[in-house]
């Protein structure tokens, strides 16, 4: 063997584990009690992975999920946002004539672009901590209330 191919022999993750069990099972015709050895499985759970596999139950390698492939959306329509703004357009407004335009847009990507524009050094807005309210002040009775609003809290 080659150098590298403990990478193959002796898999450490899990799933590449599984692929290679199975790939000993399936391709080498490796009996079952000999991959199960191998890969440190028990003889019905490499019966199981295989029956699994046939099924079309078990995903052995993660799929990738599209994302965006381009620029924001915003850094294509800031351009027309502030136009439109400069023309004294309210943010709901822009957003409804990007719409109408084919761009679909939402108020509050307007509101960001126009927030980075008016402040372009600032980072992303601050959280600013809960208020919590005013200390609750200590109930005194109403006899005490009434006397020392007459001045006589001593007596």
């Amino acid at each position: 063997m080659r150098s590298g191919a403990e990478y193959f022999t002796d898999p450490s993750g899990s799933a590449q584990r599984r692929y290679e069990a199975l790939r000993a099972y399936f391709v080498e015709d490796l009996p079952a009690a000999e991959v199960a050895d191998r890969f440190a499985y028990s003889t019905a759970s490499v019966h199981q992975m295989a029956t699994q596999l046939r099924k079309g139950r078990l995903e052995l390698f993660t799929q990738s999920k599209p994302g965006p492939k381009g620029p924001r959306k915003a850094g294509k329509v800031r351009d027309r946002v502030l136009a439109l703004r400069a023309r004294d357009h309210s943010v709901t407004e822009i957003a409804a004539a990007l719409t109408a335009q084919g761009t679909p847009v939402s108020a509050q990507t307007v509101w960001k672009l126009l927030e980075a524009e008016a402040n372009p050094t600032a980072g992303p807005p601050r959280q600013h901590p809960p208020r919590h309210p005013a200390p609750a002040r200590p109930r005194q009775s109403r006899r005490a209330g009434l006397l020392a609003c007459r001045g006589r809290a001593g007596v």
